[in-house]
């Protein structure tokens, strides 16, 4: 040992000056050192002064895991009616009407891309509509003029009104039958059964129908009238001898007469009038076919040059156009955002635990200075951010600009102790220590306790905890150069 400081002696007389001074110093900043952390380690904790002790925050593990302070996000202002304008052919920008800024109504052409054979297509298509619907006016104009259908309503009613009589009711009349004239302008065939009884007065008589019409009675009146209408289709009735002679008697007349020997030949020539007209009829139904046939086209040539035509859809401001004049453009691609500027919105993302203490109608806080309301939220996850969209109308006319980044602060609601189903809290409350992940809570003499939990996954800034924690434990936020047994002042 001896030996071993003599040699140490001799090695530190044969430095330089400047290298023993180093090094004397350095012995005496150890020596210090040392010396400092005997007299700490022998001094007790209780004689610290309250000035040295760190403060804290507590918070409840509920409170901590809801979030009932605001929550804070960035949002992106948007205007309520805005559209990405695609197009829906291919080629290149020929015309180009509006320009970034510009007002534009809806249905305004914004640009057109090549499109002469459309043009040469469409007028192709209605030239044709025009000559299919001049053949189609010339055929109906010469049925028309041709009389096939008055032809065949006046052959209808001579079947129906010639040849008429009236025939007894009963076998053993020696009546004269009364006279049927007129032409019968009704459309429904059958008979009519009339009866004659006595009127008002002594000399009065009423007449009964029923069959194709039923008319409770006519007055005929002091036996004058021997000519009376029978029904209300033109026909008519006339008695040969004294209508009193008639009186109780009953008659029938059958519309048509097929029994009449004019009935074959009028019906013949009904159905020759009925052929004509068939004719005639197909030849403008099937003009008619081709009329529309014509217009399909018409409508499929108009479609395809629409699609070269580029349109806002809706009443805005062009935002962002993206196209020049002589550009190539291919179907779908982006070449303009229209934007409704005066109805602005702020669309934020929060996370699945912050939807518990969100819902419609939440005041907001726009950019420290503007008033909003949540008025929508997404009722599931995005599969692809693992985010949930929210939106919020700003209730006053505020200073954005669309597309701006914006700060939103949203009052939470208000959820009671048993709806909590989960616990987060912040990454700031955990350590992770040599037994495990702890946290730290405060005993009534200020002295911090640590307590080991079991974590799940980290939820945004949260970690969801499995066990070791209860809603109502209050815990330290912010763990930071804090350790079991340090005495700390507690922050309200």
């Amino acid at each position: 040992m001896r030996q071993h400081i003599k040699t140490l002696q001799e090695k530190y007389r044969n430095l330089r000056r400047w290298e023993q001074i180093t090094l004397f110093l350095l012995v005496v900043a150890v020596i210090a050192l040392i010396t400092t952390n005997i007299q700490r380690q022998k001094s007790p904790l209780f004689n610290l002064d309250d000035n040295t002790k760190k403060e804290v925050i507590l918070r409840s593990v509920l409170d901590l895991s809801l979030d009932t302070e605001p929550l804070n996000l960035i949002g992106i202002v948007q205007s309520e009616s805005q559209v990405d304008i695609r197009t829906e052919s291919t080629g290149s920008i020929t015309r180009v009407l509006v320009k970034s800024g510009d007002k534009v109504g809806a249905g305004q052409v914004i640009a057109e891309i090549e499109n002469s054979s459309q043009r040469a297509s469409v007028a192709q298509a209605r030239s044709l509509v025009q000559a299919q619907q001049s053949q189609l006016d010339n055929l109906e104009d010469s049925f028309t003029s041709s009389g096939n259908t008055v032809a065949v309503e006046n052959a209808y009613r001579t079947l129906l009104s010639s040849g008429l009589v009236a025939e007894p009711g009963s076998e053993d009349s020696t009546l004269v039958p009364p006279v049927i004239s007129g032409i019968y302008t009704g459309s429904t065939e059958g008979i009519y059964d009339l009866r004659i009884a006595r009127g008002q007065q002594l000399k009065d008589y009423q007449f009964y129908l029923k069959g194709i019409e039923k008319i409770r009675t006519t007055d005929i009146i002091d036996n004058q009238l021997k000519s009376t209408a029978l029904g209300s289709y033109g026909l008519k009735i006339t008695f040969p001898g004294e209508v009193e002679d008639y009186l109780n008697s009953s008659w029938i007349v059958r519309i048509p007469n097929t029994e009449s020997s004019s009935y074959v030949a009028n019906l013949n020539a009904y159905n020759a009038a009925l052929d004509s007209q068939s004719g005639i009829i197909d030849q403008v139904a099937a003009q008619k076919a081709q009329v529309e046939n014509a217009k399909s086209n018409l409508d499929i040539a108009l479609a395809q040059l629409e699609k070269t035509i580029i349109r806002s859809p809706i009443t805005g401001t062009v935002n962002n156009l993206k196209i020049d004049l002589g550009d190539f453009v291919s179907v779908f691609q982006s070449v303009a955002v229209v934007a409704n500027d005066n109805q602005l919105e702020i669309k934020t993302y929060i996370t699945e635990n912050d939807k518990k203490s969100l819902k419609v109608g939440l005041p907001t806080r726009v950019s420290g200075k503007y008033n909003g309301v949540i008025t929508s939220i997404d009722p599931a996850v995005d599969a692809t951010t693992k985010k949930i969209e929210a939106s919020i109308s700003i209730e006053e006319k505020a200073d954005l600009i669309n597309g701006q980044s914006v700060s939103v602060s949203i009052a939470r609601d208000d959820v009671k102790i048993n709806e909590l189903d989960q616990i987060f809290i912040p990454l700031s409350a955990l350590k992770v220590m040599a037994e495990g992940v702890v946290v730290f809570s405060v005993n009534e003499e200020n002295i911090v306790e640590k307590h080991i939990i079991k974590e799940g996954p980290l939820v945004g800034n949260k970690v969801l905890i499995l066990e070791g924690l209860t809603p109502d434990m209050k815990i330290i936020t912010d763990v930071r150069g804090i350790n079991a047994g340090d005495i700390v002042v507690v922050k309200e």
